[in-house]
């Protein structure tokens, strides 16, 4: 009986085989999957720090040479006010004391104490540098007196560039009548009297007038007005000049013809 059992269940798996085709038949693939795919999540972005600029650059060491430092920059600007300034740029090393002359008041002074060579932005009133008397040329160059001197006291003078300037000019505005002459001068004819009577205006009117360097001449709401005599038979010849400080002299040559 038991011969018989075995007997059957291996013609039962040859039957298997032989309808393979003699191999063994592999499993039908899996049924592709209906749920949607699933992708990971997008991480947040990251914020990307970033750094406040700072307000001057910060060397780590000393000029080798210092006697060759220099001012990092002199600039002439305007406030939103209208006022001019002067701005000068220095390095001051650790321990140094910063001096610029301000002419007719208190010299600026700084001291750094902060353990490391340091840029100080002083910014000053562009008048404070103004030669205040009558000029002769417009066109200036400021030049601020820096020195530093470091700790151990030894004074060094701070080379700054200059700054250009250039001052007002003052100017006649005459309307009385009279005859314009190739070298600048005027001629005007006196009246009846002998006197010619100069009638006008001064670009300024805070200007100073006057006649051959005599009494200033007044102002009468913003105008001048002059009585300039001729001579009996002969011309005479005035110089009108008007002058203030900080401004270029304005003088204006008159011929009084009889």
């Amino acid at each position: 009986m038991k011969k018989t059992l075995i007997f059957a269940l291996a013609l039962l798996l040859a039957l298997s085989v032989s309808a393979c085709g003699g191999k063994v038949q592999p499993e039908p693939p899996a049924e592709p999957s209906t749920a949607a795919p699933t992708t990971a999540p997008t991480p947040e972005p990251t914020a990307v720090p970033t750094a406040e600029p700072t307000a001057e650059p910060q060397p780590t060491e000393e000029p080798e040479d210092y006697d060759l430092w220099k001012a990092v920059e002199t600039e002439l600007y305007t406030e939103e006010s209208g006022e001019e300034r002067i701005k000068i740029t220095a390095a001051i090393p650790d321990g140094a004391t910063l001096m610029i002359e301000l002419p007719g008041q208190d010299n600026y002074s700084y001291t750094n104490n902060k353990g490391e060579l340091t840029y100080r932005k002083v910014r000053i009133p562009v008048d404070t540098f103004f030669p205040d008397t009558p000029l002769e040329t417009a066109e200036w160059e400021i030049a601020p007196h820096v020195t530093i001197t470091t700790a151990d006291g030894t004074e060094y003078e701070i080379e700054c560039p200059v700054v250009p300037y250039t001052f007002p000019t003052l100017s006649f505005w005459i309307t009385s009548a009279f005859e314009a002459a190739e070298d600048g001068s005027i001629h005007v004819k006196a009246g009846e009297n002998g006197v010619y009577q100069l009638s006008g205006t001064v670009s300024d009117p805070n200007a100073g007038v006057s006649v051959d360097g005599a009494e200033p001449v007044k102002y009468t709401d913003g105008m001048i007005e002059i009585d300039l005599a001729a001579a009996d038979g002969a011309a005479v010849t005035y110089v009108l000049t008007a002058e203030m400080n900080n401004c270029v002299t304005a003088t204006l040559t008159i011929v009084v013809e009889p």
